[in-house]
């Protein structure tokens, strides 16, 4: 596929009433290709639901060694 198609693609997904950047996100991490989640939308619009905003997932392994802490220097430095 061509840039020219793909940057088109996105801008398209990007546009739609039902994008939000962690929905997206989180369909496309699940394997669901642009169409798949076209018609996710336009099924979810038509019976008046809201987009969606999923939360972060939280980085617990890094949380666990402590990494992004100022407070606990970071294990892997020595």
């Amino acid at each position: 596929m061509s840039r020219d198609v793909t940057r088109s693609n996105d801008q398209r997904i990007e546009r739609h009433p039902m994008y939000t950047p962690s929905d997206l996100a989180y369909l496309r991490s699940h394997g669901y290709d642009d169409a798949e989640i076209t018609a996710f939308w336009e099924r979810d619009r038509r019976l008046g639901k809201e987009p969606l905003h999923h939360r972060p997932i939280p980085d617990v392994i890094g949380r666990l060694l402590g990494e992004g802490r100022p407070d606990r220097p970071d294990r892997h430095q020595t």
